[in-house]
């Protein structure tokens, strides 16, 4: 009977562990403070807000930065973890349209700057090598500077996104002087500040080789503390060097004591750098609130252990602007242009991104796309309902593009027509001995290939 019992509590243990890997809601805080190690993804989330704003016809907008507590990059949330409050009630997020774009779906850039320690007696050729690791791991919207720095900080090549051009930068880096002035150094090329617009997002981060502290104390080590809260910065060091020092002026910290290490340091430093650039998230949703402003909005996020002001993030809107739309499905909506257009131009060889807007629906919109010809043109619905349509035809080809937000029952029929010259031109036609206003030129003869001058 006991060994029956106890294989009894044997299974139900299993189940209870095999449920809560299962399960949605994140674990409680680990030993590392809800920072996750290793494997574990982190707990606790720091929300830092970067901008608030409305859209027409009624959208409110943040682009907010996730970090855990240690200021490392939490980018694995989705549109349903994010808990979104409007005058203190709680808003669902299918209703309200929420959606989730990150930075591959932006107008983004990550500017980082590498400072390689080349005073005299460091192992300058292990340090440019984890320098040219990180310049081979760089992403598609990363540009990168080179600076050398001993007694003082010497730009090599300043920000590219050429890697044949940067790892000559760094390969180029000669011994210069005879002591270490790092902190002075790094405060030196902190020039920049990050930008956040809804058109365009720029931030910037550091990444130090070094193999040696600090030898000429022009600036004291805690002088750097502030900037990490406005700049990522990432050291990697090799051999013998204060640690503790490194880590402090920092988010990560990454040490080496041979060139296998440097080399799986500096990847390290680069995958955190990605990773603090992938918490970045524009989150946008529909608001029911009208006519009015100083509304308070309060973004949380689901099963977050973090229970300081800082798991918040509040702010106020103004509504006045916001309108209600007529139900249907729109492309590219706006106030001027209030039942959005049924053709889109594209230029041949390039792509166009056009707006999609569901209304009246009580579901999370879903867009999907049927195109008549794909020899035409051919589209992709992204997060936000952000619709990129390609040209694959030539100048006069058209086609018929069928847009549907299924869950809603919604559908919508535009025209894709293929042109060749630049969208955006002004053109001038003058057509004399015409009358009949837009009908008579309409039916005239002569159009639209005749003008009597453009």
């Amino acid at each position: 009977m006991r060994t029956r019992f106890f294989l009894m509590l044997i299974i139900i243990a299993s189940l209870v562990i095999t449920c809560s890997k299962d399960s949605d809601t994140p674990s409680g805080p680990s030993d590392t403070n809800g920072n996750g190690d290793g494997d574990t993804a982190p707990t606790s989330f720091v929300l830092t807000k970067h901008l608030v704003t409305t859209e027409l016809p009624n959208f409110v907008t943040v682009l907010m930065q996730v970090t855990d507590l240690a200021g490392k990059g939490v980018d694995f949330l989705t549109v349903d973890r994010f808990q979104i409050e409007e005058q203190g009630l709680r808003l669902d997020n299918g209703m309200a349209s929420a959606y989730v774009l990150k930075r591959t779906s932006m107008n983004y850039s990550i500017r980082t700057k590498i400072l390689i320690d080349n005073n005299t007696g460091t192992n300058l050729d292990l340090l440019k090598k984890g320098a040219v690791k990180v310049v081979e791991g760089m992403d598609f919207q990363q540009q990168i500077a080179v600076y050398s720095i001993s007694d003082r900080l010497q730009m090599v090549l300043d920000y590219s996104s050429d890697v044949s051009a940067l790892s000559a930068a760094i390969n180029s880096i000669t011994v210069g002087g005879e002591k270490s002035n790092l902190y002075a150094g790094i405060i030196e090329a902190k020039r920049d500040r990050d930008d956040y617009e809804l058109a365009a997002v720029t931030q910037h981060t550091y990444v130090i080789f070094t193999d040696s502290n600090d030898e000429v104390g022009t600036i004291q080590q805690d002088a750097i503390g502030p900037l990490t809260s406005q700049v990522k910065i990432y050291t990697v060091s090799l051999g013998n060097v204060d640690a503790s020092k490194l880590d402090d002026i920092g988010v990560a910290y990454f040490g080496a004591a041979d060139e296998a290490g440097m080399l799986t340091a500096a990847t390290k430093a680069q995958t955190e750098i990605l990773k603090y650039a992938n918490s970045l998230y524009r989150l946008s949703y529909r608001s029911t609130l009208r006519n009015g402003s100083g509304h308070s909005l309060k973004i949380t996020i689901a099963g977050n252990t973090n229970s300081e002001k800082s798991a918040e993030l509040e702010d106020t809107f103004n509504s006045s602007p916001f309108v209600d739309v007529q139900d249907g499905l729109y492309v590219n909506w706006s106030y001027s242009n209030p039942q959005g257009v049924d053709m889109v131009m594209v230029r041949v060889g390039t792509q166009r991104t056009v707006k999609l807007l569901s209304m009246g629906g009580s579901k999370e919109s879903k867009f999907t796309i049927a195109v008549q010809d794909a020899n035409v043109a051919t589209g992709l619905v992204g997060a936000g309902g952000f619709l990129t349509i390609t040209a694959r035809g030539t100048d006069g080809d058209s086609t018929k593009m069928t847009i549907s937000d299924t869950p809603n029952g919604v559908t919508k029929e535009i025209t894709i027509k293929i042109v060749s010259f630049q969208l955006g031109s002004v053109l001038f036609e003058k057509w004399d001995g015409v009358t009949g206003g837009l009908s008579g030129l309409l039916n005239n003869s002569r159009y639209p290939d005749s003008p009597t001058s453009s």
